[in-house]
């Protein structure tokens, strides 16, 4: 790799870590944790969901769930209840707080967005989502080709269209 690629994925890198850092300081004074808004995400979307169904989703396992949940439900932004068809399994649903929350957060990383592209012009970032669309292109060729790379994106972060966030507490 050229001297130039390289410093581009460095610049790429950096770009990546300085944004997944802004979004843990917003979401550490929100009382959410980095990977929580997924799950709410989907509780949005999906009214209900078992443990089982959010792991699966999320592409991690039930045991990470379970202490997202747990943590979730001491502050009040889900709620579990006995699935009515099914006494052995609970069903996970997002609580009012829960849904402020995620209110929140998004207009909290509207806003970080919004300033991280500051000062650009209309071309520059029409040519910015160009150039960003290649990269994926370049790299998308691995993806089935039955799914394209919005619905993988949308599967891998699972927030209804929303993906911004990663996957993990």
């Amino acid at each position: 790799m050229s001297g130039q690629h390289e410093e581009i994925c460095r610049k790429l890198h950096h770009l990546e870590w300085v944004r997944h850092d802004v979004h843990c300081r917003a979401l550490k004074d929100s009382g959410v944790y980095f990977g929580q808004p997924p799950i709410l995400e989907l509780l949005v979307k999906n009214d209900t969901c078992t443990q089982n169904e959010l792991a699966r989703a999320l592409h991690v396992s039930p045991a990470s769930v379970a202490v997202s949940l747990k943590r979730m439900q001491k502050s009040g932004l889900v709620k579990k209840a006995v699935d009515e068809s099914d006494l052995r399994c609970n069903r996970v649903s997002i609580t009012d707080l829960g849904r402020e929350q995620i209110g929140r957060i998004h207009a909290c990383l509207d806003e970080i967005d919004h300033t991280m592209l500051a000062g650009f012009s209309a071309e520059e970032l029409s040519a910015l989502g160009s150039y960003l669309d290649r990269l994926c292109a370049n790299l998308s060729a691995d993806i089935p080709k039955e799914k394209d790379l919005h619905e993988t994106r949308n599967d891998t972060f699972c927030t209804g269209g929303k993906d911004r966030y990663g996957e993990t507490d």
